[in-house]
């Protein structure tokens, strides 16, 4: 289980990269990448702390690129060195719920649609 950065509405940015001729999939994935970024802080940020290694553990998938729909979608969350990230989001029947990973993309939404936000601006001034 991890969060999912979804960023859409990209089609204008898939239709100035293919008109430069530029790499749509590699132009997305940095788009998507950025806001994944912020995301994977704030849940590093809020993971809760014993050995650190879960904190350490937490990060960002494959993407998933859909160019007609001009959409990307990028896991972030711990991996499976630290798949009790998972226990500690939602709890067991010994241990309580500490949450972190749902209230990490609550809270950092607007950040990750403002990062994914400027690195397609970037990205844009930097092939017209």
């Amino acid at each position: 289980m991890s969060q999912q950065v979804k960023v859409s509405g990209l089609e204008d940015l898939v239709a100035t990269l293919r008109e430069h001729g530029h790499d749509v999939r590699a132009g997305l994935e940095m788009v998507g990448r950025a806001g994944a970024e912020v995301l994977r802080a704030e849940m590093s940020k809020r993971a809760p702390v014993r050995t650190g290694y879960l904190r350490e553990h937490i990060g960002i998938g494959d993407a998933k690129i859909d160019e007609a729909k001009g959409q990307i979608t990028i896991p972030v969350g711990p991996n499976n060195k630290a798949f009790y990230g998972l226990f500690q989001e939602f709890g067991t029947r010994h241990h309580p719920a500490q949450p972190f990973m749902r209230p990490a993309a609550d809270e950092s939404q607007a950040q990750v649609l403002a990062a994914a936000k400027a690195a397609a601006k970037k990205l844009i001034e930097g092939i017209a």
